[in-house]
């Protein structure tokens, strides 16, 4: 998923209403997408917050994204989607 990563968070920063924060949370990727988020992390300090854990799957990843966000509205979004 790090190949594609990086697109699904560019459609996020490409939307008219800006995002308050961007949660991305790496459930034991082995694939280098840890390097990734820490690249959109500095690339967006304040904004892009990334949370790295060891696999439990979709639905824990989720639940631990969601725990972190700190917003009144949550969209989810997997790193092979984007928005438009």
């Amino acid at each position: 998923m790090a190949g594609l990563l990086p697109q699904a968070l560019r459609s996020v920063h490409a939307q008219t209403l800006p995002a308050a924060e961007v949660v991305v949370v790496d459930d034991g990727s082995t694939d280098g997408t840890w390097a990734v988020i820490e690249e959109a992390m500095a690339d967006h300090p304040g904004l892009v917050r990334g949370i790295r854990q060891e696999n439990r799957g979709a639905c824990a990843a989720r639940n631990a994204g969601l725990r972190a966000c700190s917003g009144e509205w949550v969209q989810f979004l997997d790193a092979d989607d984007e928005l438009f």
